[in-house]
């Protein structure tokens, strides 16, 4: 399957609320219990803290997965740091668009001075665990009972890459 990873917009609107709803209904991957109102979206097109935002899609121009790269803490002294998040298509993992998209945002990470990327996995989503241990991310820490969701606690661990 060849795949392109395109700027994030409005046109993928409907995709990507559908995928990360996906998360919140059916896993401990979206730290969301509820859905998001489809002005959400627009967050991530334009909130003020994304550094980018992309949408993997195949060659239909179908969405198969989305990622973004947003400001970790607002001090600028902490500017080399970025957290990275991504949800993909439950139809479409473990074919390389999770590491496609990582490694999109890795090399816009660089152009932009940022040279640390976090990620934060929710203890319960062992294929994202896995995923970040074997694409270089070590456990950097851990916040125990952060969150609870289908009536389970959850530790989130956060992950660290310098790149």
């Amino acid at each position: 399957m060849d795949i392109n990873i395109v700027k994030l917009e409005m046109k993928h609107k409907a995709d990507v609320i559908r995928i990360f709803s996906h998360y919140v209904e059916n896993s401990f991957a979206a730290y969301s219990s509820t859905m998001w109102p489809e002005e959400r979206f627009n967050l991530l097109l334009n909130g003020p803290d994304i550094i980018c935002a992309y949408c993997a899609e195949d060659e239909n121009n179908r969405s198969l997965g989305f990622a973004l790269l947003k400001k970790f803490h607002p001090g600028d002294a902490i500017k080399r740091t970025a957290e990275l998040t991504y949800f993909l298509d439950p139809e479409h993992t473990r074919k390389g668009i999770g590491k496609a998209l990582l490694e999109k945002l890795s090399g816009e990470a660089k152009n932009v001075g940022v040279d640390n990327l976090v990620a934060s996995v929710s203890s319960k989503n062992e294929p994202s665990i896995r995923f970040h241990e074997s694409n270089g991310f070590e456990e950097a820490g851990r916040i125990r009972d952060a969150g609870r969701k289908f009536g389970e606690d959850f530790d989130i661990a956060l992950f660290q890459k310098r790149i």
